[in-house]
């Protein structure tokens, strides 16, 4: 490593991603910045080929690329040691996340967001727009990230966005830069959450506004076998649910009307699923009576699913 102490961290988090984790790496490499950065790679015990690879990386880039490898898969929740591990190890003012399958894709991104972050101090973070890649078809998709979240255009700038945080992010884990200051440690409630990113997020948003720029300057690969795709509608549900319920307790300042129903829908679906259904109902009521519309679109939706089960029955 050079004398300079890096400016930025670039954190690369990967799990048997040995295709797909080489260019994650060379769009952090070709960078084009003023100060110097490492790039710090977290992986979780990788068994494809992908250790071998991040070893030539870092063999090619002693001074800059750095390995936290895991000895074994951890317990617990996937990736969150990994996770923790490696932004512990960060070094930089400021902390820049990438997957391990996807990547950059303007060699100026980072210097934009450091000259941001450095000149408008109040702010915790910066972050952008992504394309959406369909890995299954091998073709882009017609709206971006933050397109298909807002369903529609999306802004040419937002800086006050910590209630869409509450639902699937307006922005991907890997266009956001933020101060390592503002998640100098890990509150003992995070290896409980199953969204790390989601909690840094609203962890960041506690501490400052994150600016958010329509700038596509990164490609998010959407996998059909993905750990998240690939486990049941049910158990997405009681994991997010689960998650909501920390989030409530640790981010009481962010308890606005939209995420109390929020919450509602989500304890009202998880108590159907577990069989639970005076809680449903209780849950349910809070729902209409906090957001009237989104208690019909959620009762429309469980009533699709019900006459779906039905037809699905008398046919068998």
């Amino acid at each position: 490593m050079s004398e300079a102490a890096p400016r930025v961290s670039v954190a690369i988090l990967t799990y048997n991603q040995v295709d797909l984790v080489g260019r994650a790496i060379d769009s952090a490499l070709s960078q084009e910045t003023e100060f110097p950065f490492e790039i710090r790679i977290g992986d979780d015990f990788s068994d494809d080929g992908t250790r071998e690879l991040l070893k030539e990386y870092r063999d090619r880039h002693p001074e800059k690329i750095f390995l936290n490898l895991q000895p074994r898969r951890p317990d617990g929740i996937i990736g969150r040691v990994n996770n923790m591990t490696n932004l512990a190890s960060c070094r930089g003012e400021f902390v820049a996340m990438l997957d391990g399958d996807d990547y950059w894709t303007d060699v100026g991104k980072l210097q934009r967001q450091v000259d941001f972050l450095a000149s408008n101090t109040e702010y915790s973070a910066a972050a952008h727009d992504a394309l959406r890649f369909d890995q299954s078809t091998g073709l882009f998709l017609d709206q971006s990230y933050s397109e298909a979240y807002l369903r529609g255009s999306a802004p040419p700038e937002m800086v006050d966005i910590g209630q869409n945080l509450f639902d699937f992010h307006l922005f991907q884990t890997s266009s956001i830069c933020f101060r390592r200051s503002m998640f100098a440690s890990f509150p003992d409630w995070f290896e409980r959450v199953h969204s790390a990113d989601w909690a840094i997020f609203l962890q960041l948003a506690g501490e400052g506004p994150i600016r958010y720029v329509n700038r596509a300057d990164a490609v998010f690969r959407m996998h059909p076998n993905s750990v998240t795709r690939l486990a049941s509608e049910k158990d997405r549900w009681l994991r997010m649910s689960a998650d909501l319920e920390l989030f409530a307790a640790y981010f009481p300042r962010s308890r606005t009307p939209e995420f109390e129903a929020h919450l509602e829908k989500h304890r009202a679906v998880a108590a159907k699923i577990e069989g639970r259904w005076i809680a449903a109902l209780r849950h349910g009521f809070k729902l209409a009576r906090l957001d009237p519309k989104l208690f019909w679109r959620v009762a429309k939706v469980a009533a699709g699913r019900n006459s779906a089960s039905k037809n699905l029955a008398s046919k068998t």
